[in-house]
């Protein structure tokens, strides 16, 4: 289980990438082409992709949402904001 935690975080974090670029106009991808991304890079589902595109949206400052879109990495603070709201997308609820 948490090789595939592991795996998935890896997974959107790709996904991440490829939607940012270097080009820093290049603006930010919508939930729903974020979504797609993370479902075709592999290994979640659409539902997971969605809770992790809310995540993104919703754990990191607009600076650091910025900073990702423009292909770089975002503040300490974001990464582990963003790592826990995706940790909780693979939590199961039960």
């Amino acid at each position: 289980m948490v090789r595939r935690r592991i795996a998935v975080l890896f997974t959107i974090g790709l996904a991440l990438t490829a939607c940012g670029g270097s080009d820093s106009s290049s603006k930010a991808p919508t939930r729903d082409e974020l979504v797609k991304q993370i479902v075709e890079s592999g290994g979640v589902s659409e539902e997971v992709a969605g809770c992790a595109a809310d995540a993104l949206f919703t754990s990191l400052s607009a600076g650091d949402l910025s900073l990702v879109m423009a292909g770089k990495e975002p503040s300490a603070d974001g990464k582990t904001a963003f790592t826990n709201a995706v940790l909780d997308c693979l939590t199961p609820t039960s």
